[in-house]
């Protein structure tokens, strides 16, 4: 993993709960970057916005590059990972991807 990508500094659930409070949420070209044509029809920006405001926390932090890492809870194996990166009143969605919950990195 690059450096840059790991997080050095772990948030509570709250914290990142209260930035994103007073955040208007956006994505861009770049946030679905990854996914095949198949997953674009899934994981639209409403469907992000629904994960990151109603779905279970299991660790939130801040890389070493600066930007925000939350990983939700997403199905029985699964977790998402989403980057964000945070402005004074917009949070932009940078990309995110799926993750086996047995590859959550520990902080």
């Amino acid at each position: 993993m690059i450096i840059g990508h790991k997080i050095k500094e772990k948030i509570s659930n709250e914290d990142f709960i209260a930035i994103i409070s007073n955040c208007e949420i956006y994505s861009t070209n770049h946030t679905f970057m990854r996914l095949n044509e198949k997953q674009r029809k899934v994981f639209k920006h409403e469907k992000l916005i629904d994960i990151i405001r109603q779905t279970n926390i299991i660790l939130a932090g801040i890389q070493y590059n600066g930007l925000f890492t939350v990983i939700f809870d997403f199905s029985k194996s699964e977790a998402m990972r989403i980057i964000f990166e945070v402005h004074l009143h917009e949070l932009e969605i940078v990309t995110f991807y799926l993750i086996e919950k047995n590859k959550i990195p520990r902080v």
